[in-house]
């Protein structure tokens, strides 16, 4: 798992906790990206008959109805967003275009 802050932006302070989808790799830094969001949030393959899939499975509030999904495609980055409690996913370009990666991650 790595960390990365927003690029110096005066308006918004924003840290995240990102882990990449490698296909048949293992997930424990993505499952601890996912935990952040939820405690109790599950991630596990999917085969699909274009190829594997990340799929996570989360409550963004505890008294949701039911859960929130996130799907990863294979290269993408599992994302959590610290002051918005948010997972999402998003590639390598878009992480050097507006984040910086912290030293030591």
């Amino acid at each position: 798992m790595a960390r990365y802050r927003l690029k110096p932006d005066p308006y918004r302070d924003t840290d995240l906790h990102v882990a990449k989808y490698e296909p048949g790799k293992p997930l424990d830094d993505l499952l601890a990206v996912a935990r952040r969001a939820d405690a109790r949030a599950e991630a596990a393959e999917a085969q699909l008959p274009s190829g594997a899939v990340l799929v996570v499975r989360f409550m963004r509030y505890p008294d949701d109805e039911g859960p929130d999904w996130a799907v990863i495609e294979p290269g993408a980055y599992l994302v959590y967003s610290a002051p918005d409690g948010n997972l999402l996913d998003t590639d390598e370009e878009e992480l050097q275009t507006f984040y910086d990666r912290l030293a030591g991650e």
